[in-house]
């Protein structure tokens, strides 16, 4: 996830998605290192994050299995949370 701060932009490994014909299940799953087995049939739906976020992932049902966010989620995430709290 790119920033202002950022200095480099990592790429997504793998080729996007056909459009045209798109595949069974998450899109992106064959290029998700975090995608699980339900990803190669149904496509996730929207979970809320926040009040102005969602994101369309199977990580965020209450059923998935934990996974260790990277580095970069975590410290937003609790910049995130520093901030609501004041």
């Amino acid at each position: 996830m790119p920033t202002l701060a950022s200095q480099t932009l990592a790429s997504i490994p793998g080729t996007p998605p056909d459009l045209l014909n798109p595949p069974k299940g998450d899109p992106f799953c064959p290029r998700n290192q975090y995608a699980l087995k339900i990803d190669l049939d149904h496509k996730p739906p929207f979970f809320k994050v926040s009040d102005t976020h969602y994101a369309a992932t199977w990580l965020l049902h209450p059923e998935a299995p934990q996974v260790d966010p990277p580095a970069e989620i975590k410290r937003r995430w609790a910049k995130f949370k520093a901030m609501k709290r004041g």
